[in-house]
């Protein structure tokens, strides 16, 4: 049927249809997005006693208590180490929204109205130190197991 032989009824209908298909598909977008992220991400309210014990936060340096803390990832061995020192490579201000951001859970709009930045900006500060975090590991990293 053509738009021109349509009533407004049939019109409203079809745009209806097309309005709850969108809906349906973003909602199954959102359940994928955030069932990613469940796996991916480990908050450390999720950390058992023992793993906290092992790791803790003073000033700008992360620390271990078990220098065989590591984690494979590709191949790759990450050390908690050479997170530090990959951290401490960053610059100050990217750094201290990476501390903000997954250290004490703070969101890029909390981030901006602490070091008064816009919320963009402490999103692509982020972003890029990310991008920096990982070319570094990726470098730094050792190949294989020991």
């Amino acid at each position: 049927m053509s738009d021109s032989t349509r009533t407004p009824f049939q019109i409203q209908c079809a745009f209806n249809s097309f309005c709850k298909k969108v809906l349906k598909r973003e909602a199954n977008n959102a359940y994928r997005d955030e069932k990613k992220y469940r796996i991916r991400y480990v908050s450390f309210s999720d950390l058992t006693p023992g793993e906290i014990t092992e790791l803790h936060y003073t000033g700008m340096q992360l620390q271990c208590k078990n220098k065989a803390l590591s984690i494979y990832v590709n191949g790759k061995r990450i050390t908690s180490r050479l997170l530090s020192e990959a951290l401490l490579a960053l610059p100050k201000k990217k750094r201290s929204i990476i501390i903000l951001y997954y250290y004490l859970n703070m969101n890029d709009a909390n981030i901006a109205r602490r070091c008064n930045i816009p919320r963009s900006t402490a999103q692509y500060q982020r972003k890029c130190a990310l991008e920096i975090l990982r070319q570094y590991l990726e470098e730094h990293a050792d190949e294989g197991s020991e």
